[in-house]
């Protein structure tokens, strides 16, 4: 009986990770959702130590961010995306943040 093992609801939520000639590829599910949120985003993200590059899709509102897991983690990265104001998977926003979004980006 696995009924009491249910994965589901936690699978979705993992953050997809892919591991290419020593660069980590992680896809992260986040609440950025038109231009001005990649630019912020990407901007925050970009500046990190150990960031090869970030890319926000605005529709699917997934962030590809390929880093080296030697220099930073995916908890560091997801904990600047919630500094800049939005979800990151199954980690939430900074309050405080998201209320310095631009209403567009709300």
């Amino acid at each position: 009986d696995h009924s009491k093992h249910d994965h589901s609801k936690h699978e979705n939520k993992s953050t997809k990770l892919e591991l290419v000639d020593g660069i980590t590829i992680a896809k992260i599910q986040t609440s950025a959702e038109c231009d001005k949120c990649k630019k912020t985003l990407e901007k925050a993200i970009n500046r990190l130590d150990g960031i090869k590059s970030s890319n926000l899709d605005v529709e699917s509102r997934v962030l590809t961010v390929k880093f080296k897991s030697d220099d930073i983690s995916l908890e560091k990265i997801k904990s600047v995306i919630n500094k800049t104001g939005y979800d990151a998977d199954e980690t939430k926003a900074d309050p405080k943040a998201y209320d310095r979004l631009p209403d567009c980006c709300k």
